[in-house]
């Protein structure tokens, strides 16, 4: 397979935009923790003499697990279409393959095992 080819180039930028979304939600999500936290704690010390938030301790510990989970949902992604790509085949990702066919306007209709002539491809 040539790196030009549009098989190659789907797949990449597939990747590439799973990674993308990931680090926009993440930096979206961190964004959002950090100015929640500050208005807590900020409002907590303006009330004298009061235990620390429970909320605090109770929903924190859920956000990371959330935030794990959707790294490990975004990890296993990877590596199942990653093989799949690597045997050649047009395998999209939920969603963002869709988005991805649409902008590079591939045929799909190629099984593509070991060496795939970009003529029988359709391209």
């Amino acid at each position: 397979m040539r790196s030009e080819s549009q098989f190659t180039s789907f797949h990449a930028l597939q990747a590439l935009l799973l990674q993308i979304i990931y680090l926009i939600f993440v930096f979206g999500f961190m964004v959002l923790w950090f100015c929640s936290f500050v208005l807590t704690m900020v409002h907590h010390t303006l009330a004298k003499n009061t235990p620390p938030p429970l909320a605090l301790f109770i929903v924190a510990p859920l956000l990371w697990l959330g935030l794990v989970g959707v790294w490990l949902v975004m990890l296993v992604i990877a590596i199942v279409y990653g093989i799949k790509a690597g045997w050649g085949e047009w395998a999209e990702y939920p969603l963002l393959g869709r988005l991805w066919r649409k902008v590079l306007k591939t045929w799909r209709g190629c099984s593509l095992r070991v060496n795939c002539a970009l003529s029988s491809c359709g391209n």
